[in-house]
């Protein structure tokens, strides 16, 4: 997976990076203990809105975690 997407380094307590495919709507989330989860049609703005946020990690689990 996160060979075909370019990670983010993400400074969370337990986020550790974060990709994002455009064409597939596909959001990656690594955990700092090596665990990968995938989201799918997450729109673009919503991943853009994550990585821009003062806490990612609050972002993340409020507009995506349960959501897609």
């Amino acid at each position: 997976i996160m060979n075909e997407i370019k990670m983010n380094i993400a400074e969370g307590t337990y986020i550790y990076s974060v990709g994002y495919d455009c064409e597939a709507q596909k959001m990656i989330i690594e955990l700092r203990n090596g665990t990968l989860y995938s989201y799918n049609n997450v729109p673009e703005n919503v991943y853009n809105e994550m990585l821009n946020n003062d806490s990612a990690e609050t972002y993340f689990v409020r507009n995506i975690k349960y959501e897609y």
